[in-house]
C-alpha cells in the first residue's frame, strides 16, 4: 500500500517532492521491498549523511526531543551524557561512517525518560543506569529475553560470529566484525529462522545491517563494542568460547585461501582439531568451511586407504620373499645334505678299503681316522663297520714298561721302529731312560739311560739315528739298527 501511494505521488502531473529518512542499516531491507520501477528514483536521489558528530550536534540530539515535550534536564546532565556518548564513541578503533552513537544514546535517553521524576531527567537515575554504555547493557538484557529459548541459543551464535575473540595473552581485547548475512545461515540452519533474530536483534538496536553496494549482499555487525565491554551475557559469552572463535578465524582464511587456489587441505593435527569443533560447533560452521574440513577428512581417508593398501602390499611382498627364502633355503640345505652325504660316503668308502687290506700301519691307523670324519657329515654303515672293526680287532702289539711316567714318544720315519722317553725319583735319585723297539715285532733294543729324566727322543730325518735329551745336560746319539750308542754329548 505505502509504495502504491508513494507511486502514484512519482507518477502524477502535480510537481512532488518525496523525502524517505531512514537509518542506513535499514536501506537494505527497503531496497528488497521497493518496486523494480521505483528503484530508479532511490538509485538517483539517495543522500548519505556522515555518521561523524561534533559535540554541538550531539548536544542537540540530546535536548531537542525532550525540549519538544517539555522534559527538563537537571544542570549539567546533557553535558555529562555528551561526554560519556564521545567516550563511548573513541573507545577502540575509529568506526566506519556507516557506524553510529546514536542507537547508544537512544536506549539510554529511552530508558532515562522512563525514569522521569515530574518532568525532570535527573543525575540519579542516569547513574541507576550506568551510563550510556550501562543503558546499553540493560536494554541487550531486556532483548534477549523476548527471545524464546531457541531463538536466544540462535541468537548466542549469531553474537559470536559478530566479535573478534582478539589476543588476551597479548592484551588485545575482542572488538566487533563484520559479518556477511548468508554466512551466519551455516550448518544447514533456516535462513528465515537467521533472518528473524537478526531482524528482531537489529529492531531493539543491538546489531546494524547494511547492504555493500559492490557485492550486493547484506551485511551484519555488532552497534558498538561497547556491547561486548558492558553486556555481561556476551562477554561471557566470547570469554567461554575464545578458543573456538580463535580458531574459527584461522578456519576462514584458510578456506579462502583453498577456494582462491592458494592454500591446501586440512591434515594431521589441523585435521584432528577441525574435526572436533566441527563436532561440537556444526551448525555455526559455514557451508564452506563445513565443505572444506569434509574434503580434507576425505583425502586423509583415501590416503588411509592407500597407505593400508601399500601396506598389505608391502607384507605380502614381505610374505612372498620370505617364502622364496625358505624355498631357496631348504633347496640349499637339501643340496648341503647331498653334498655332505657324498662326502660321507666318500670317506667311508676310503676308510672301508684301508681297513680291509692296509698297505702300511699309517694307512691301518689312517682307515678309523676317516670313518669318524664322515660320520660327522653323514651316518653310514661302512664308516661304523670300520669303526666296530678297528675297535674289536685292534689289540695291542707290545707293552713298554718304565718305573716313571712316559714323557714322550716317537716313531721312526718309516714306521718300524718306536722310541719312548721316561724318568722316575727313586731313593731320593732321579733316574732316566729311553726305550727303543722294532714295531713288528716287539723286540726291544738295549735301552740308553740317563742320570737325570729323559725329556725327549727324535729320530734323524732317514731314521737311522735316535737322539735323546736328558735333565742331566747330556744328549745321547744312537744307531738305530743295532741300538749301540754312538756318543754323548755333554751340556753345562
Amino acid at each position: 500500500m505505502l509504495w502504491e501511494q508513494i507511486a502514484s505521488l512519482a507518477y502524477a502531473d502535480l510537481p512532488t517532492t518525496i523525502i524517505l529518512v531512514l537509518r542506513d542499516d535499514f536501506y537494505s531491507r527497503l531496497v528488497a521491498t521497493v518496486p523494480e520501477h521505483l528503484r530508479g528514483y532511490l538509485d538517483s536521489g539517495m543522500v548519505t549523511i556522515s555518521a561523524r558528530m561534533s559535540r554541538a550536534d550531539l548536544q542537540t540530539v540530546v535536548e531537542a526531543p525532550a525540549q519538544t515535550v517539555g522534559l527538563r534536564f537537571e544542570a549539567g546532565l546533557v553535558d555529562r551524557i555528551v561526554a560519556d556518548a564521545q567516550e563511548a564513541w573513541t573507545a577502540g578503533e575509529e568506526p566506519p561512517a556507516r557506524a553510529t552513537i546514536l542507537p547508544l544514546l537512544e536506549s539510554a535517553l529511552t530508558q532515562l525518560w522512563e525514569r522521569r521524576e515530574e518532568g525532570m531527567l535527573t543525575h540519579e537515575a542516569y547513574k541507576r543506569l550506568g551510563g550510556v554504555t550501562g543503558a546499553l547493557a540493560r536494554w541487550a538484557d531486556e532483548a534477549y529475553r523476548t527471545l524464546a529459548l531457541e531463538e536466544q541459543r540462535l541468537a548466542d551464535r549469531i553474537f559470536t560470529e559478530l566479535v573478534n575473540p582478539g589476543k588476551p595473552e597479548e592484551s588485545v581485547v575482542p572488538t566487533r566484525r563484520r559479518r556477511r548475512l548468508r554466512d551466519l545461515c551455516g550448518g544447514g540452519l533456516e535462513q528465515e529462522r537467521v533472518h528473524a533474530v537478526v531482524a528482531h536483534l537489529a529492531n531493539y538496536r543491538m546489531v546494524v545491517t547494511a547492504r555493500e553496494k559492490e557485492k550486493e549482499e547484506e551485511t551484519v555487525e555488532l552497534i558498538h563494542d561497547a556491547l561486548i565491554r558492558e553486556w555481561d551475557h556476551l562477554r561471557h559469552l566470547v570469554e567461554s568460547n575464545q578458543d573456538f572463535m580463535s580458531w574459527r578465524l584461522k578456519i576462514e582464511e584458510a578456506v579462502r585461501d583453498w577456494k582462491e587456489g592458494k592454500g591446501d587441505l586440512l591434515s594431521g593435527n589441523a585435521l584432528d582439531t577441525a574435526l572436533k569443533w566441527m563436532g561440537e560447533h556444526g551448525e555455526e560452521l559455514s557451508q564452506d568451511e563445513r565443505r572444506y574440513i569434509l574434503a580434507s577428512q576425505e583425502r586423509r581417508e583415501r590416503l588411509q586407504r592407500r597407505q593400508r593398501w601399500l601396506t598389505m602390499a608391502a607384507v605380502g611382498a614381505a610374505v612372498v620373499f620370505f617364502v622364496l627364502a625358505l624355498l631357496a633355503g631348504w633347496q640349499w640345505w637339501r643340496a648341503e645334505g647331498q653334498r655332505r652325504t657324498a662326502l660321507a660316503r666318500q670317506l667311508a668308502a676310503q676308510a672301508l678299503y684301508m681297513s680291509r687290506a692296509p698297505r702300511s700301519n699309517t694307512e691301518a691307523l689312517t682307515a678309523p681316522l676317516l670313518a669318524m670324519e664322515s660320520l660327522r657329515y653323514a651316518h653310514s654303515i661302512e664308516a661304523y663297520d670300520v669303526i666296530q672293526d678297528t675297535l674289536f680287532n685292534w689289540l695291542p702289539l707290545h707293552f713298554i714298561r718304565h718305573e716313571g711316567p712316559v714323557r714322550d714318544v716317537a716313531f721312526s720315519p718309516d714306521g718300524r721302529y718306536l722310541a719312548t722317553a721316561s724318568g722316575v725319583l727313586s731313593f731320593g735319585e732321579m733316574l732316566g731312560t729311553a726305550a727303543l723297539v722294532e714295531v713288528a715285532t716287539g723286540r726291544e733294543l738295549p735301552r740308553i739311560r740317563h742320570e737325570r729324566w729323559v725329556n725327549e727322543v727324535i729320530f734323524s730325518p732317514d731314521g737311522r739315528y735316535l737322539a735323546t735329551a736328558s735333565w742331566d745336560g747330556t744328549a745321547a746319539l744312537v744307531e738305530v739298527a743295532t741300538g749301540r750308542e754312538l756318543t754323548r754329548i755333554r751340556h753345562e
